[in-house]
């Protein structure tokens, strides 16, 4: 269920705002450009996160093991890109749109997209 209510208010916050990132190269300088700057390095550590094809998925998917998300053509925005990271920033057991997901989510949209 809250899953089903993190996708519902996130699509409807944050899609009038989107910005398309329609290639691999695209998301990955912005994937680069998100990880580098000290806030994040001292919150997360370093991290590299790679970006791969999710062509013939239904879903964009972070893999929080393999520090990978993975973009189907349809679903390359910006804040797409932000919540499969999130999934790669919280740990396993709470990556699943919990309580510390959310705020890792919310932190990455307000530094990436703007706080209002």
């Amino acid at each position: 269920m809250q899953r089903l209510r993190h996708y519902r208010s996130t699509w409807a916050t944050l899609k009038p705002y989107a910005r398309e990132l329609p290639a691999l190269a695209d998301i990955t300088t912005y994937v680069d450009r998100l990880c580098a700057p000290r806030w994040f390095i001292r919150r997360f550590g370093p991290r590299s996160i790679t970006v791969r094809d999710g062509r013939g998925a239904r879903a964009a998917h972070g893999d929080a093991t393999r520090q990978t998300i993975f973009m189907p053509c349809r679903l390359r925005f910006d804040w797409v890109v932000l919540e499969e990271v999130a999934h790669c920033l919280v740990p396993a057991p709470a990556a699943a749109h919990g309580p510390e997901f959310a705020r890792t989510f919310h932190d990455l949209v307000g530094r990436m997209m703007g706080r209002d």
